[in-house]
């Protein structure tokens, strides 16, 4: 292999590594860019279902212990009393409502279901629970139990509610009625609507059969959107059925057709499930920007680096046939100079080498075999006459170089 298909062969040796580096830096930087936009997704939805379990969980905490403290009162009335007053238990259930603006209402029934005091409730048209499973449960247990149902629609308010009740008892430990407030639906939407995952982000909230509560953005008049539907995932249903209570999960296609990373967690005090999700099409938004530009930018350096490549050949080529033409000639002037028996020599100024043909030797009668090829030599073969006037052009040509 000769020096120029040498040249060539480097030259395309590092147009093809200087690309696949490029290339290499190109994808490994865009992945590792792309692991941490989906870790901080990650990190967000895990945030956000702590944050919802806290603020849910403070709301329920509070409730919880307004009925305890509300039951205590009606005992005591039974026990003092025989009876309870309605007047004061009105007056109590407002000051209650009050403390709790989350709360929709605060209602008492009887042992028969009957609801017989609180907001709304009137003689006219009086609501029951007797059929409601929460009013079976504490007919039946005699314990300290809230219970908390999944979403209704509400007898007296008829808009979507999620009950908390408890039961009161008689003196002698005979049920007597329930205590029951019920929180709008819409409260809970409130709640999510805190926190932000980006313009197609969603937040919901389950029960733990995963019976739909509550979402944003809500979805009217969509299966998605009706409370009580369980379409979701089969990762979610798996990690639900495992025993999970935290989790964060990838999906490609969730049910409304978005890649997903999504996180859930179970309520603290409540058989609810936040889940918070977030698409990529949000927290990949900044990555596919840097993706279109790196790619441009790759393009080109490509682009760039094949132009450089094939402007380097070409010039490569080009000084081959100007090589070629100049060894053509000087053959041809050889070959001239041989038949018109003329001699011909050439002195490297960078080097002093000096190269003679066999002609020259023939006409200044010196032994090619014994001789120096040196400048020296040289100029001990120029007649002495001519001595001094080629030396003086030797040294003119070693200060011009």
């Amino acid at each position: 292999m000769n020096s120029s298909q040498q040249f060539r062969s480097l030259l395309t040796t590092a147009l093809i590594g200087a690309n696949l580096a490029v290339l290499s830096i190109s994808g490994i930087s865009l992945y590792e860019s792309k692991q941490e936009h989906e870790l901080k997704a990650q990190i967000a939805t895990r945030n956000t279902t702590t944050a919802l379990d806290q603020s849910i969980s403070n709301s329920i905490d509070r409730i919880e212990l307004s009925l305890h403290a509300i039951v205590d009162e009606l005992e005591s009335q039974l026990l003092t009393k025989q009876q309870l007053s309605p007047k004061d238990i009105e007056t109590l259930l407002n000051n209650y409502q009050k403390r709790l603006p989350e709360l929709d209402a605060l209602r008492v029934s009887n042992a028969a279901g009957e609801v017989i005091l609180g907001k709304g409730v009137t003689d006219k048209e009086k609501a029951t629970w007797a059929d409601r499973e929460y009013f079976g449960y504490h007919q039946t247990h005699d314990d300290e139990s809230v219970q908390i149902a999944k979403p209704r629609l509400g007898r007296v308010s008829k808009k979507p509610i999620i009950g908390f009740s408890r039961r009161y008892n008689y003196p002698n430990h005979r049920f007597a009625g329930v205590i029951a407030a019920t929180i709008s639906v819409s409260h809970f939407t409130h709640l999510l609507s805190q926190f932000d995952l980006g313009a197609k982000g969603v937040l919901i909230l389950r029960d733990l059969d995963l019976g739909l509560i509550t979402r944003l953005p809500e979805l009217e008049n969509q299966p998605l959107g009706q409370i009580g539907n369980t379409m979701v995932s089969q990762t979610l249903i798996q990690l639900i059925a495992s025993g999970a209570k935290v989790a964060t999960f990838h999906i490609d296609n969730a049910p409304d057709g978005h890649e997903r990373i999504n996180s859930f967690r179970t309520i603290r005090n409540a058989p609810m499930i936040a889940i918070a999700s977030a698409a990529s099409d949000d927290y990949l938004q900044d990555w596919k920007i840097d993706l279109i530009k790196t790619l441009g930018l790759c393009l080109v350096f490509l682009a760039t680096s094949y132009v450089a490549y094939f402007f380097l050949l070409r010039l490569l080529t080009q000084a081959e046939k100007n090589i070629l033409l100049l060894r053509n000639k000087e053959a041809s002037l050889k070959e001239a100079q041989r038949i018109a028996n003329l001699g011909s020599w050439s002195l490297d100024i960078s080097s002093g080498e000096l190269i003679w043909s066999e002609e020259v030797f023939q006409l200044f009668e010196i032994d090619s075999t014994q001789f120096q090829a040196t400048y020296a030599a040289f100029l001990n073969a120029i007649h002495p006459d001519d001595r001094e006037a080629v030396n003086a052009a030797y040294s003119a040509s070693l200060v011009d170089r």
